[in-house]
Parts: C-alpha cells; structure tokens; sequence
C-alpha cells in the first residue's frame, strides 16, 4: 500500500537476470512498464506509464540515477 494505491508488480527475464520486463499496475489503471538491458533500466518510451491503455509518460533518470515518471503533462514523480 501507498498512499491507498495497492501496486502489484511482476518481472520477466531471461536466464541471466540481465534483460527483461518489469511490470507495476494499480487498481486506478496506471500500469509501468520497465525494460531491463544488461542489468540497467532503459530511460525514455521504452519505459512507458499509461492509464487505462492511453500513454501518460515515461521513465526518466534524474541526477544522481534517481528515477522518475515524467508525465506528458509536465509533472513527475519518484517512484515509491
């Protein structure tokens, strides 16, 4: 739970655990999809955020390797 937002998740990679797919969802619809390339998460629209199937954002990586939604709209948040 997260602030009353249940986040359930789930992972596929290959043998090595080096490249693959992680994926959050909530009950609101927003749904995270996060690639993995040799051990590190891919920034930009391969990293998408939608809601209810409309793409809202993407994954950004801030200073430091911080990494962000960056909504369409100009918002962003950390991920929890």
């Amino acid at each position: 739970m997260y602030d009353a937002t249940t986040i359930s998740g789930t992972g596929e990679f290959d043998q090595e655990m080096h490249n693959g797919t992680i994926t959050l969802s909530t009950h609101t619809g927003l749904r995270a999809t996060i690639k993995v390339e040799n051990g590190d998460v891919v920034y930009g629209a391969e990293s998408s955020v939608t809601r209810n199937g409309t793409p809202v954002g993407q994954l950004e990586e801030r200073a430091g390797g911080v990494p962000v939604i960056a909504y369409t709209d100009g918002t962003f948040e950390s991920l929890p």
